[in-house]
């Protein structure tokens, strides 16, 4: 009986990781290499929410940790966001990331829209994506527009 009580006790240890990492892992590689978008869309929310998730926690560490059931509440938060049945990356990044990054993020609509929806912005953004430069290169040149030396008009001392 000792060891079955041992066992179940760290068993939390064993299915935290499993819940947040590994199964979020294959699942991802999985909806990457799959034809369908809707997966992709699932798991690139749940990366961000983790993300987030994991952001607080660790800001929040000296008030989470007088919670004695924090890291149990927290494995069943992730466990909803996970399973597939119940799509919870999905439904939070729909109904509140989505909307603050409208609301505070400015940006233009074709960011921000869905990735499996039907809007003609999408069209519009499939039919460039072949013309796009470079992540890389995008951001050395963000990089040097911004940069205020150069928008400086007076010589460099």
């Amino acid at each position: 009986m000792g060891q079955l009580w041992t066992f179940l006790t760290h068993l939390h240890s064993i299915a935290g990781p499993s819940i947040t990492l590994l199964y979020p892992l294959y699942a991802s590689i999985r909806a990457i290499e799959s034809p369908s978008k809707v997966d992709d869309e699932q798991w690139l929310a749940y990366w961000i929410l983790y993300s987030f998730l994991t952001l607080v926690e660790m800001v929040a560490e000296p008030v989470l940790c007088w919670i004695p059931i924090w890291y149990q509440m927290k494995v069943a938060l992730v466990a909803w966001l996970v399973l597939p049945q119940f799509r919870g990356a999905s439904f939070i990044y729909e109904r509140f990331v989505r909307e603050q990054i409208r609301r505070f993020g400015g940006g233009s609509g074709a960011a921000i829209s869905p990735v499996a929806g039907a809007s003609p912005k999408n069209k519009r953004v499939s039919a460039r994506k072949n013309q796009t430069l470079p992540l890389s290169r995008r951001f050395l040149m963000m990089i040097r527009i911004s940069d205020p030396r150069r928008l400086s008009t007076s010589p460099r001392k």
